[in-house]
C-alpha cells in the first residue's frame, strides 16, 4: 500500500509539472495561472495525506472461498443511534492445497444475529487455541423477489433515501453457506526416493 501511496503522489507531481509548463507557455490571465498551479499542488498534498489513511480499512469485498479465520468482531446494532451492525472478520485466503496464499485482510460484513453466533463461536475456537478455517460454499445474491423489489421502485420514486449508507458497499451473500471448522492439514507432495 505505501508504494500506491509514492504511485499516485508522483503521478500527482508529474501532473504538477506538466501543469507547470502548459501554465508557462501559454497566454492565460497571470492570476489565473497562479491559482492553477496551487490547486493542482493543494490536491497533490491532499491526496497524499489522505489516501495513506485509507490504509488499514476493511474490505467489503466478498469473503475468498476458503480462509484461515485469524480474528473476528461483532459489533451489534444501536437503534438508539441508528447505527447498523457489522461483523468483521480477519482472515487469510487459502489456496487449493490448504496453504496461505496472499496477505491477512480485514472484512466487513453486514450484522445478522445467526451470523454474529456463527462467528462468535469461531472466535471461542481460536481463544481455545484452535486453527480455525472458514469456508464459503458459494456466493449467491439475495431473490429478487417481486415485494422486495416494488418496496425498491417505490423507495426511488418517492424520492426516499435508502437504507443503505453513503461509502458503504456489501457484496451480498448467503451466511448460512459460510461455514467454520478446524483448518485442514496443507497438502504435500510426496517425496521423491
Amino acid at each position: 500500500m505505501t508504494t500506491t501511496v509514492v504511485l499516485l503522489a508522483l503521478a500527482y507531481g508529474l501532473l504538477a509539472i506538466m501543469l507547470l509548463l502548459i501554465v508557462l507557455s501559454s497566454g492565460i490571465n497571470l492570476v489565473v495561472r497562479a491559482l492553477a498551479t496551487i490547486a493542482t499542488l493543494t490536491f497533490m498534498f491532499t491526496t497524499y495525506f489522505t489516501v495513506g489513511e485509507l490504509r488499514g480499512w476493511p474490505s467489503d469485498t466478498g469473503l475468498p472461498a476458503s480462509f484461515q479465520l485469524l480474528w473476528g468482531r461483532v459489533v451489534e446494532p444501536a437503534p438508539l443511534t441508528q447505527e447498523k451492525g457489522h461483523i468483521f472478520l480477519w482472515a487469510e485466503e487459502l489456496d487449493e492445497d490448504n496453504y496461505p496464499s496472499g496477505w491477512p485482510r480485514a472484512y466487513m460484513l453486514p450484522y445478522s444475529s445467526e451470523l454474529a453466533e456463527l462467528v462468535n463461536g469461531a472466535v471461542e475456537q481460536i481463544e481455545a487455541g484452535e486453527t480455525v478455517a472458514g469456508t464459503l460454499t458459494k456466493e449467491r445474491a439475495p431473490p429478487d423477489t417481486a415485494d422486495r423489489m416494488a418496496s425498491e421502485m417505490e423507495r426511488e420514486l418517492s424520492g426516499k433515501p435508502s437504507n443503505d449508507t453513503f461509502g458503504e458497499r456489501y457484496v451480498p451473500f448467503d451466511f448460512g453457506d459460510l461455514n467454520f471448522d478446524a483448518l485442514p492439514e496443507p497438502v504435500t507432495p510426496e517425496k521423491l526416493q
